[in-house]
């Protein structure tokens, strides 16, 4: 399918990611920054001359880090090792030392034949795809748990964080270490290992910033996303700035387009504990979400290397210029958990996804100005299509095979 052509300036992505990852930095779900980036995102939507723009408020769990140590006894001495907390992990009592037991993949064959009472569990990945793991090991009763993200093998630590629905079952501290240090660990045959997690977990406030461009015809239309939360410790340059940068890009360039159908943009909070502020958007009964005719997300683009890719879930005609496979890890899910049609944009550069994923390494160098304004012309000239003309130009319905596979994502995730 053609679609009409935008040529989208590049410095007017890169501004907004310029000022979201540098002059306000790490932007932790609940925390100041956050904040910062939600008044900034709602201040140039209403300079952009959107309508009806506002922040939708919604509790979350911030947490923060004091204290992040792990010593590894190889042979006779101990060794301090790369690692960091995981996100929401519960404090040791001051320095845990105890024998350290490797669990490979914790599948529950493994578990069910181990003893892990007051030990601690090195793990080859992380939680898993559901909450079956995270219940044997507190069933096992562990002293603490070591986590691998084995998609990536960099020597630096990746931040792991658990989806929002999964956090009330982290009842053990947990920590996380590079790829390079499991292989270290296992290699050597070090079987003991002490850890000390200083961590704060509160109750606090995230939001959604709402913007529209309407059309004609108030039911209907698109819905372009990116959201403006980070991990710790990361400017969240590319994850996700700059989706927040193309989506306001985007409104800026179709500002004076007469519409048949209207453009929301939302800047979604919290996506980095599996998307709550969308879940929060599409469970608020005014947006109306499932009115929505197509969802257009933007995160993780942008990296100067690499491969483009479309997550869409949505019909066969649909399918036809996009990539038709249903997947769970960004703010599109919970729309089309409800049935809405979505596109997910996106950039890998090497097998796991890209290689500075959740790390200090994600900031503005890693991301090319031009691959970003070619992805918000393509995004520009789909909402175009579908918002100018009067018939949608795909079957809005999911396939019986494409509702299923949705299902089968939103019962791991959803149902801990």
């Amino acid at each position: 399918m053609s679609h009409v052509h935008f040529s989208i300036d590049p410095e007017a992505i890169m501004k907004h990611v310029r000022y979201l990852a540098e002059d306000i930095g790490p932007r932790l779900a609940g925390s100041e920054n956050e904040q910062k980036g939600a008044d900034y995102i709602e201040a140039q939507m209403k300079a952009i001359g959107l309508q009806n723009v506002e922040q939708q408020h919604f509790n979350c769990r911030w947490y923060d880090v004091n204290t992040a140590r792990m010593d590894a006894k190889f042979g006779e001495e101990w060794q301090s090792v790369t690692m960091d907390a995981v996100a929401h992990s519960p404090s040791t009592d001051g320095v845990l030392e105890a024998e350290l037991v490797y669990v490979e993949t914790a599948k529950p064959e493994i578990l069910e034949r181990l003893d892990l009472k007051g030990k601690v569990a090195l793990v080859h990945g992380t939680y898993g795809a559901n909450s079956s793991q995270l219940k044997m090991l507190a069933e096992k009763e562990i002293a603490a748990v070591i986590w691998t993200d084995v998609r990536y093998t960099p020597p630096w630590n990746l931040l792991v964080g658990l989806p929002f629905t999964f956090q009330h079952l982290l009842t053990f501290p947990a920590a996380s270490v590079p790829h390079p240090v499991e292989w270290e660990l296992v290699r050597q045959g070090v079987d003991r290992v002490r850890l000390e997690l200083d961590t704060v977990v509160e109750t606090r406030t995230s939001q959604n910033v709402v913007g529209e461009l309407p059309g004609k015809n108030s039911h209907g239309g698109v819905l372009i996303s990116g959201h403006h939360d980070s991990v710790r410790g990361c400017s969240g340059a590319e994850d996700n700035a700059a989706g927040v940068g193309v989506a306001l890009a985007i409104a800026d360039a179709m500002k004076d387009v007469d519409l048949e159908k209207g453009i929301k943009f939302v800047s979604f909070g919290t996506e980095e504990q599996l998307s709550q502020g969308s879940f929060a958007f599409v469970d608020e009964e005014k947006n109306n979400a499932t009115d929505t005719e197509l969802v257009l997300n933007v995160d993780g683009q942008g990296c100067w290397a690499g491969e483009n890719e479309i997550f869409v879930t949505g019909s066969a005609e649909l399918h036809e210029y996009m990539y038709d496979e249903p997947d769970g890890f960004s703010d599109h899910f919970p729309f089309i958990a409800k049935g809405v049609p979505a596109g997910w944009f996106h950039r890998r550069n090497c097998a796991g996804g890209r290689w500075f994923h959740h790390s200090i390494h994600d900031n503005v160098d890693a991301l090319s100005p031009q691959v970003l304004a070619s992805c918000a012309g393509l995004v520009a000239g789909i909402a175009h299509d579908v918002c100018t003309n009067g018939e949608l130009p795909f079957e809005r319905e999911f396939s019986d095979e494409t509702r299923a596979a949705v299902k089968a994502v939103a019962d791991g995730w959803l149902k801990p």
